[in-house]
């Protein structure tokens, strides 16, 4: 019985999902160039030409099926050379070639100009090697490529369609949408396609994406670091001795890397093929320390100035900003973006370091023991995966620093607000002493003018009884030589016109009381 359909092992390891699928069409337009007068790949290809048998490992020839260790065909692994040992050199055979390996760069702006290109290259090659470089204006612009040519590079080279994943991650866009790239794929590639798991494994197919740190050197920002992010794609064949790669917005560093790396080598069978992983990955290392460094310094300089901040509000102190808070959540979202992507750089090297040792072998009459003796690439992974840890171990240190440092400022800022709380109270206590103390001022004022009141009602039945006999209604005439009183006969008058001034007095003021006393209702 069979373990798998071809139909499960393109579903599973070639096909994308339809929501990917769906994504991917939806976001096109903002993936790829629009102008194809500025569509291009770079196009680098070497070529090995040999008249002899080449040697792709461990074993000469180009199928397993000539391969007479039994135990490394029924292993399912791939012979490709390993990496030199830590204390001696494996033996290889030494190939013999007719001519110098062949170097082309060629620039591709047009669909079709890319097979045609193949095609020029000369058939009798025996080894070949096509290096894909697409690039992009800035970290958040469109592939300067256009969607025609895009697909014409994948049916070209028959990139599995699960590359596209990582192609999700480019495009226009204003900021950062995914900080973590897709995990790895792999595949094998296999002599029987219907029988996937059952038949011989004669090369891989795998894409990855790594996210790293570079110098933006621009001026009209504060933030002197930026995360970019670069996609690989290998695919190495056995059958057909090729070896061919596809890089996304590779940084001009792992460019130069690559490069001196290609001239170094004469040709494929001189080198692995894992060794082009490994020097994307070292490159795409390299900048994690000095950023962590950059973040200690700027974590400690933040730290320092809260330490040091005074909440009082002294004369000569440093006051503690609000910003402070601000600087902080940005430091803290830093942190965890750099621990997600060290997390997945840590997944991509584990997953490189797997595949390595599930399908890299040894001659047998190489006298190096995989048990005692470690491959270098191995190591050199190895290596890495530590390198990673370490700086995780260093991220977490300063998230715990930054959680630390947030803490006390938010003391600081409740300790200041109770400072200022309690100046509050003070200022309100004295307003109220103040305004006691006119209280009490009205009250005995109050108590003064009311003594006065009752004083002035006292002598106010004098005063009426003075004042009438003051006027003109009342006389005092001689009459035979004494004085008499006399009321004039109009005296009625005083008592006439008083009554109705007083009663209309009184109703004035009634009536304003009333009105007020509505409109305050109102």
């Amino acid at each position: 019985m069979k373990t798998s359909s071809y139909f499960s092992n393109e579903a599973l390891f070639h096909d994308l999902d339809p929501t990917t699928d769906r994504l991917f069409e939806e976001k096109a337009h903002f993936l790829f160039d629009l102008d194809s007068r500025t569509s291009f790949v770079r196009l680098h290809a070497q070529l090995a030409f040999s008249h002899d048998p080449i040697w792709l490992g461990p074993h000469s020839g180009s199928n397993l099926d000539h391969v007479e260790n039994a135990a490394l065909k029924a292993s399912n692994r791939i012979p490709i050379k390993l990496g030199c040992s830590v204390d001696r050199v494996p033996h290889k055979p030494t190939p013999q070639y007719s001519e110098s390996p062949g170097l082309s760069y060629r620039k591709i702006t047009k669909p079709g100009e890319l097979c045609a290109a193949l095609h020029t290259l000369d058939d009798e090659a025996t080894q070949r090697l096509y290096i894909c470089s697409i690039q992009q204006w800035h970290s958040y612009s469109r592939l300067r490529l256009t969607r025609e040519l895009f697909e014409d590079m994948m049916s070209t080279f028959d990139v599995f369609h699960r590359f596209r994943e990582f192609v999700l991650l480019f495009g226009n866009r204003s900021g950062e949408n995914e900080i973590v790239p897709p995990q790895m794929r792999f595949r094998k590639l296999v002599e029987d396609i219907n029988d996937p798991l059952n038949a011989s494994c004669v090369g891989f197919e795998c894409a990855y994406g790594l996210r790293y740190v570079e110098l933006n050197n621009r001026m009209d920002t504060v933030e002197p670091w930026s995360i970019r992010q670069t996609v690989v794609y290998h695919k190495y064949s056995i059958q057909q001795q090729s070896s061919t790669w596809v890089f996304i917005a590779a940084s001009k560093t792992a460019e130069l890397r690559m490069d001196r790396y290609i001239k170094s080598v004469d040709t494929m069978v001189d080198s692995n093929p894992f060794e082009i992983h490994l020097i994307i990955l070292d490159t795409a290392l390299a900048n994690w320390r000095p950023y962590v460094i950059y973040l200690t310094v700027k974590i400690m300089d933040m730290s320092n100035l809260v330490i040091v901040a005074d909440v009082e509000g002294k004369e000569g102190g440093v006051p503690l900003e609000v910003n402070s808070c601000q600087q902080l959540k940005d430091l803290e979202d830093q942190i965890i973006d750099t621990l997600l992507i060290l997390d997945s750089t840590h997944d991509t090297t584990v997953a490189l370091t797997q595949k390595y040792e599930q399908h890299c072998v040894i001659p047998n009459d190489s006298p190096i023991n995989l048990n005692e003796s470690i491959d270098s690439i191995q190591l050199a992974l190895q290596e890495k995966q530590k390198e990673i840890e370490l700086l995780r171990r260093k991220v977490k240190a300063l998230q715990k620093k930054v959680d630390g440092t947030i803490s006390l400022l938010s003391s600081l800022l409740d300790l200041g607000t109770g400072i200022f709380l309690k100046d509050v109270a003070e200022e309100a206590r004295m307003e109220n002493i103040t305004i006691r103390t006119l209280t009490e001022k009205g009250t005995h004022d109050a108590g003064a003018v009311k003594v006065l009141t009752i004083i002035t009602l006292i002598y106010l039945p004098a005063t009426v009884v003075s004042n009438f006999f003051s006027t003109q209604f009342v006389s005092n005439p001689l009459n035979n030589g004494s004085n008499s009183l006399m009321v004039a006969s109009n005296a009625w008058l005083l008592g006439a016109i008083t009554l109705p001034l007083t009663v209309i007095t009184i109703l004035i003021w009634w009536l304003w009381v009333r009105l007020q006393t509505k409109h305050f209702c109102k």
